[in-house]
């Protein structure tokens, strides 16, 4: 009879360790989906902003904190760069820029008016960059690059997906506490019957 209630305890668990697993899962891909939009509406935003500083005439703002790479993708993580119709690099807001990665098909199709998104490596290191015109009326043929390291991204993605793992193992610890009790409920009264009967036998 113990057999029978570590059987159906276990499988219980096992049971809801999966369906947790899945939905932990599904959730994790989702999040993951929602930071990159994030992370692309930001690099918008921030190239829609550095367009309108151009049409308006001025360079672009210079960063003044001291250029130490982690510091900045900690504190700021936009890396900005004005190019040439040749990809040549007019101007940046931080001399960590003045080295971004630069796809020349992408500054050829940002400057037909299109928004490319590209993915690549940089020192070692992933990054998201976005590649458009400034517009209004800009006749420069210039692209700005707005790029983003992806560091963070992952080190969010990472503590979301230990956070959806711990559930799932808390979960499964809780699920085979009360399975283990729910099965002794279930089975206990065929555990009487049994051991009546078995009463029964040895007395006749």
């Amino acid at each position: 009879m113990r057999s029978l209630r570590r059987t159906l305890a276990v499988r219980f668990s096992i049971t809801v360790f999966f369906a947790l697993l899945l939905i932990a899962l599904w959730a994790y891909l989702g999040a993951q989906r929602i930071l990159r939009s994030e992370l692309d509406r930001g690099l918008a935003a921030a190239a829609e902003l550095e367009a309108d500083v151009l049409a308006a005439g001025h360079a672009i703002p210079r960063h003044t904190a001291p250029p130490d790479f982690d510091a900045f993708v900690s504190s700021v993580n936009r890396f900005i760069a004005v190019r040439d119709p040749d990809g040549a690099v007019l101007g940046t807001n931080t001399p960590l820029a003045a080295d971004l990665p630069v796809d020349i098909a992408s500054v050829q199709q940002a400057r037909l008016g299109s928004r490319v998104w590209t993915t690549e490596k940089w020192n070692g290191i992933r990054i998201r960059s976005i590649y458009t015109t400034p517009g209004h009326g800009n006749d420069t043929g210039n692209v700005i690059q707005v790029s983003a390291s992806l560091t963070p991204l992952r080190a969010a993605n990472l503590e979301i997906l230990f956070l959806m793992l711990g559930t799932v193992l808390l979960g499964t610890v809780a699920t085979s506490i009360g399975a283990a009790w729910i099965a002794g409920s279930a089975t206990l009264p065929v555990l009487e019957i049994t051991e009546q009967a078995q009463g029964i036998q040895a007395s006749t």
